[in-house]
């Protein structure tokens, strides 16, 4: 199965809306990812050039497989989705409303 990339890295930042935090001095932009007004995680999108460059680490920050991953970037996994696998494997949380 081939790896994680920038298009991945876009398409999932999108899907969980999360909130880019440029950085300068850093090699990766910040991607925050909030489920409400609650920040849950956050993940690194590499600056270099072309949509090729790896990016196999997001796996593990959002903490998920690399086929998971995946499936989220190509759409099989949904954002409600990816937040109820969150959820039943603990690391994150909804309070009642």
């Amino acid at each position: 199965m081939p790896g994680l990339n920038r298009k991945h890295a876009e398409q999932i930042r999108k899907k969980l809306r999360g909130i880019v935090k440029r950085a300068r001095r850093s090699k990766h932009h910040e991607v925050e990812v909030y489920v409400g007004d609650v920040y849950v995680m956050s993940f690194g999108i590499r600056k270099g050039r072309g949509d090729d460059v790896g990016h196999g680490h997001i796996s593990g920050q959002l903490r998920l497989t690399t086929g998971e991953a995946i499936r989220l970037a190509e759409c099989p996994l949904s954002r409600e989705g990816w937040i109820r696998l969150m959820e039943e494997r603990g690391h994150i949380t909804r309070s009642p409303n």
